[in-house]
């Protein structure tokens, strides 16, 4: 999996997943929640 991280010196801004090779179907909820995931937790 390739993620694109945007941060300041104080927090992480954005993930972005770029590229993943992860089985369709199943990892699809997985990885749409780990941006948002990491939004909550700032």
């Amino acid at each position: 999996m390739k993620v694109s991280v945007t941060f300041t010196a104080e927090a992480i801004e954005k993930v972005e997943i770029v590229e993943h090779t992860e089985t369709a179907g199943i990892a699809d909820p997985a990885i749409a929640g780990i941006p948002g995931e990491n939004a909550a937790k700032k």
